[in-house]
């Protein structure tokens, strides 16, 4: 029988080769929702990452703590996926339907959710993940592109169970300058 992993586990595996390699990240997406809005199942934790393609002693390091803990990547693949600002898959190789996907901080969005992420600790083991504001998880599922109906239910989610916690003049401030002020203003009064 094969020994599956949790994804705690490597969600934690993941952390802390992060910090083992000095690389500055913010997590994002499904596996931050449960912490402002409704728990959802995710088989992927996305992680954007303070990572230059030229930064060889964080990358191998980084890829050597992956590998030991079976997860699936060379440096190789690394580097090409920064220097070719796409996303990185690392599929774990103990349990086939979990994975990271990796994505390099770009864009003026990345640095701001970089810039307002939280650190938390996710699953209560006294381990530290900084993952993305609630606000800024707000105003990412609210751009075109995003806005499927589970994209539309965690903002929902995130509205009517962290309202009294968010930063509303932040959350205003941030959707007229990302272009969803008029989505948001419409999903506030829908609720």
């Amino acid at each position: 029988m094969t020994d599956y992993r949790r994804f705690q586990e490597l969600a934690e595996i993941a952390a802390t080769c992060l910090v083992e390699s000095s690389i500055d990240y913010v997590l994002v997406g499904g596996a931050t929702i449960g912490v402002y809005g409704a728990i959802r199942s995710t088989e992927d934790l996305d992680f954007m990452l303070m990572l230059e393609s030229s930064e060889e002693k964080k990358i191998a390091t980084f890829v050597e703590c992956l590998q030991k803990n079976h997860l699936s990547i060379t440096k190789d693949e690394l580097v090409q996926g920064l220097e070719e600002h796409s996303h990185i898959t690392v599929f774990d190789l103990k349990s086939p339907l979990l994975r990271l996907d990796l994505k390099q901080i770009r864009t003026k969005l990345d640095y701001s959710t970089f810039n307002l992420r939280k650190k938390v600790d996710l699953f209560g083991s006294g381990i530290d993940f900084w993952i993305s504001s609630p606000e800024s998880l707000i105003v990412v599922k609210l751009l075109p592109g995003f806005q499927s109906e589970k994209d539309l239910e965690d903002v929902r989610g995130i509205l009517l169970r962290s309202s009294e916690t968010l930063d509303w003049s932040l959350l205003e401030e941030l959707s007229m300058t990302f272009g969803t002020n008029k989505m948001l203003k419409k999903i506030k009064n829908e609720l």
